[in-house]
């Protein structure tokens, strides 16, 4: 079998745009401006989405715009950060001060007319991990806006919750309506923004906040969830578990479980006006690493397969959820279609180790994975290159 992919004809097979762009924009002027993709849902329940490639009028994404102009002259009183202030004694101080809510800091000295950059730290660490990246970025003249929150002392839900409420207060204090927004967020705090954007879409008052466009990068994001209790023990026993994970300041990963009610319902909603992308560490030599593509098992492998071609979700409780999460990245329909080609062709066979390869393959070259350990990648060359 060749070592790549065989792509239909009439496929693109350029590289998809890379993260630079992701969080640049583009750098000059087009003569009609286009909303990220939107998405449309499709599947069972409606829980994912592809791109439409729908055009927005009126959408921007320059800082002059006047309706820009309007908001700049709002103070900010919320948290002002800078280096060596990201970590955990910091943000602790940061939450007591603020009733323990989830709260939008500025990394130094926060300009309304600065392209807003949203980071979102994961479980059990603090945006120490994403100092390097906040410094790169406010360098290249972005506004970089951290959260601090509970992220072990709260549901993942209950985070969520708390971020939707303070990017609605973002919004309507420092900028206008339609106002583009870019999201970087590690690990489970792919997870809380998913959750926080579900939100707001669902709000009867304002879809996404009224921000405008929403690219949301989720870096090394479990969407498959942990190891969870065996399907055999009573659903009585889940508060306990609760209780105890709550107890021992483990409430954070509670519903990170993969048999969760959160997972159950994560993908239900339809995103409109939001580009997802996800990628995933591709070398598994640190214990900070977690599932990616490299160690998932055989079964686990041909249920993705069988899922790309036949939409049928596996059973398994973080095989589904790793399906789903896959489906939700922008890229998956041009994996799809590779694989679809294949097994035309007669040469993805069931079961057999060259056609789990050949799917390994084609994941990588799609979605464009990075390579480093679970934290570290955060530092990789290639996330802004």
């Amino acid at each position: 079998m060749s070592s790549k992919p065989i792509i239909p004809p009439g496929t693109q097979t350029s590289p998809s745009r890379d993260v630079r762009e992701l969080l640049e924009g583009e750098s000059q002027a087009a003569p009609k401006k286009t909303k990220v993709d939107a998405f449309e849902a499709s599947g069972p329940s409606g829980q994912v989405q592809v791109p439409s490639n729908q055009p927005l009028d009126g959408a921007f994404n320059t800082d002059q715009h006047p309706a820009v102009q309007s908001h700049q002259d709002t103070p900010w009183t919320g948290p002002i950060v800078g280096p060596g202030e990201l970590d955990e004694k910091h943000e602790k101080k940061i939450l007591a001060a603020h009733d323990g809510k989830a709260t939008i800091m500025a990394y130094g000295e926060f300009t309304a007319q600065k392209e807003p950059v949203l980071l979102v730290h994961g479980m059990g660490g603090a945006n120490e991990a994403l100092e390097g990246l906040a410094a790169k970025l406010s360098a290249e003249g972005k506004q970089v806006l951290l959260v601090a929150y509970s992220d072990l002392g709260n549901t993942t839900t209950q985070s969520g919750l708390e971020l939707a409420d303070a990017l609605q207060d973002l919004r309507s204090t420092h900028y206008a309506q339609d106002r583009p927004l870019k999201m970087v967020a590690h690990s489970m705090g792919g997870i809380v923004s998913r959750i926080a954007l579900n939100h707001l879409q669902e709000s009867p008052d304002s879809a996404r906040a009224g921000f405008g466009p929403i690219d949301l990068k989720c870096v090394d994001t479990s969407w498959d969830g942990f190891n969870h209790e065996p399907d055999w023990l009573p659903g009585f026993l889940k508060p306990v578990i609760k209780f105890f994970m709550g107890l021992f300041g483990w409430l954070g990963a509670f519903e990170m479980r993969a048999n969760s009610d959160m997972f159950a319902n994560l993908f239900d909603t339809k995103l409109d006006g939001v580009k997802i992308e996800s990628t995933a560490a591709i070398q598994n030599e640190d214990p900070d690493s977690i599932r990616t593509p490299d160690n998932l098992e055989a079964k686990e492998l041909q249920a993705l397969i069988d899922y790309a071609l036949r939409e049928e979700l596996p059973s398994n409780h973080r095989t589904r959820n790793m399906a789903m999460g896959l489906r939700q990245d922008w890229r998956y329909e041009k994996l799809q279609t590779i694989i679809r080609a294949e097994e035309k062709q007669g040469r993805l066979k069931s079961d057999a180790p060259e056609s789990h390869a050949f799917f390994l393959q084609s994941w990588k070259e799609v979605m464009q994975p990075i390579e480093g350990s679970h934290v570290s990648v955060l530092n990789a060359p290639t996330l802004l290159e």
